[in-house]
């Protein structure tokens, strides 16, 4: 890379770069993130539960705390979890993350209530449905909180 491939916008080299001292994650993104680990760490202790046999098959006695999973759940709980760690690396990742959660969590609960308590492909159960209610709603939270602003924006409007 030569010296003029690394300037930024200003012709200043590295300039647009947001030093560690400077990113300060929004509080949408902070959520995501924590939503998003919780969510790994079901998806995997779900896999202690239910082994990767019988894919996407329907066994009360599969379950974590109480909320029956499968492999294809743990698999999901796995995928949502690493989007939300993901959206930890920009405010409008962090809010496209809230809105996934709440339409899809939200679609889920809808599709939980028809299905819940007999044989259907995620394992659904009441219990599950209550907390894809919840996650709904956190999405919702996410998608709503302000998106903040990093040091080097604030620091860039005072020049």
């Amino acid at each position: 890379m030569t010296q003029s491939t690394r300037q930024g916008a200003s012709g200043t080299p590295g300039a647009g770069r947001l030093t560690a001292a400077q990113y300060q994650p929004s509080a949408g993104q902070i959520t995501a993130a924590v939503v998003g680990t919780a969510y790994v760490v079901v998806g995997l202790l779900g896999f202690i539960s239910t082994g990767a046999s019988d894919f996407a098959g329907h066994d009360p006695s599969h379950q974590i705390a109480g909320i029956t999973v499968n492999p294809l759940h743990n698999v999901a709980h796995l995928l949502v979890g690493g989007l939300g760690m993901v959206a930890l690396v920009s405010a409008k990742l962090a809010r496209l993350y809230g809105l996934v959660l709440l339409v899809g969590y939200g679609a889920l609960f809808a599709w939980g209530l028809a299905v819940a308590d007999g044989p259907n492909i995620l394992n659904l159960d009441q219990g599950g449905n209550v907390l894809h209610a919840a996650t709904a709603l956190v999405g919702l939270l996410i998608a709503l909180l302000p998106t903040g602003r990093n040091r080097a924006d604030s620091s860039q409007g005072e020049r």
